[in-house]
């Protein structure tokens, strides 16, 4: 969200690193306000940054058993360069 971004200092097309339990990945930022406050949107399908891969394993949903690909906690933090 772009208010979240505003307040963690990151700016459209720095590099974030976004982790979760499972790992994490690097990619560019882009805020909007089409993403409610709080919440992290990230397409999936990317070779150089594979969000599914970040998905903790047996992290399912607890009726249907589909992986919770959009109801996993992470942090967002900026970062200096790709390493």
């Amino acid at each position: 969200n772009d208010r979240d971004a505003a307040r963690m200092g990151i700016l459209r097309g720095d590099r974030i690193e976004i982790s979760t339990a499972a790992g994490s990945i690097r990619v560019a930022a882009h805020p909007t306000a089409r993403v409610m406050e709080g919440t992290v949107h990230m397409y999936h399908g990317y070779r150089e940054a594979d969000v599914n891969a970040i998905v903790p394993p047996g992290h399912n949903d607890p009726y249907s058993g589909f992986p919770g690909y959009r109801s996993v906690r992470c942090a967002v933090r900026r970062v200096e360069e790709d390493t």
